[in-house]
């Protein structure tokens, strides 16, 4: 009961304070949830392309090195110098091994294939993001009725629907931590008062 009243105590408070009907501002708040959400679908395909294309440029980097390593025939010189000579071929099998596994997951592409698609799927999330966003503040301003409200709400809902049946990639535990810790602790989703009186030009400036 405790937990019903206080929910009814935040609406009024938020009827109060925005100057809405108790209708729209549960469109609003309905719709809220929904930028979350996109929001968290970007950031989250962001962070593990960012991912994935660190572990593509470790990959090729070590190509590189052990190509390197193979072809100056470092690894002769060392165990011979060295007296490893019982050991010197296993260590080049190892070595060619390792160039062969890396070379083929290079040459594969997928890391780099899966990059673009996690970028192309954020930019769309980042897209529909930005559609609550424009709602949200026509809804704040006042300046649509509560039919707009919800002819967008619907479209809205309909494009997200046909974005979400997309083939999304599986999102590894880092960059649910990097999502997170971006959403929340940084707020890079969010524009500052800094940001706004240092970028945009003083004459497009709501004070000025």
């Amino acid at each position: 009961m405790a937990k019903s009243l206080g929910k009814e105590k935040n609406m009024e408070d938020f009827l109060i304070s925005t100057n809405m009907t108790k209708e729209i501002a549960i469109l609003y708040q309905q719709i809220e949830d929904r930028y979350c959400k996109m929001a968290w679908n970007h950031t989250l395909q962001l962070k593990e392309s960012d991912q994935r294309e660190a572990k593509s440029k470790k990959l090729k980097l070590w190509k590189q090195i052990l190509s390197a390593v193979s072809s100056a025939g470092i690894i002769t010189i060392l165990f011979t110098s060295f007296g490893w000579e019982m050991w010197l071929e296993l260590a080049t099998a190892l070595v060619s091994v390792a160039t062969m596994v890396i070379t083929w997951l290079c040459d594969n592409g997928a890391l780099d294939a899966d990059v673009v698609k996690a970028r192309s799927l954020a930019a769309e999330c980042h897209n529909m993001r930005n559609m609550y966003d424009s709602l949200l503040a026509d809804i704040k301003s006042g300046s649509i009725e509560i039919d707009e409200v919800r002819s967008r709400r619907s479209a809205l809902e309909a494009a997200e629907n046909e974005l979400l049946k997309k083939e999304f990639l599986s999102v590894s535990p880092k960059a649910i931590q990097l999502a997170e810790e971006a959403l929340k602790v940084k707020r890079e989703a969010q524009t500052t008062e800094e940001e706004r009186r240092t970028i945009i030009p003083i004459h497009l400036q709501l004070d000025n």
